[in-house]
């Protein structure tokens, strides 16, 4: 991050190689740059994102569930949510 391209490529070059793009490609582009600088790129290289919809099955499998894998009670999981605190 806060690298500049003047040694490889203008900023001037990379302005005039987007203003070639379609405005759907320029869309794309910015919303590719949005989630890099919003920090969705960081999710991109973890393991677990690598199938998605797998990942939030898995989460919220295991939300629903006690460690000996029965269903916990409607109780017990909104107790849980009260007592959660976000890792460190």
């Amino acid at each position: 991050m806060g690298r500049t391209i003047a040694s490889q490529t203008s900023y001037k070059q990379v302005l005039e190689t987007v203003r070639q793009l379609s405005i759907e490609e320029r869309r794309r582009l910015i919303d590719d740059i949005i989630d890099d600088i919003t920090g969705y790129g960081m999710w991109e290289e973890k393991e677990e994102m690598a199938d998605p919809v797998a990942y939030v099955q898995r989460i919220r499998k295991e939300g629903m569930r006690r460690k000996d894998d029965t269903v916990k009670s409607p109780e017990e999981f909104f107790k849980d949510l009260q007592e959660w605190k976000p890792e460190k």
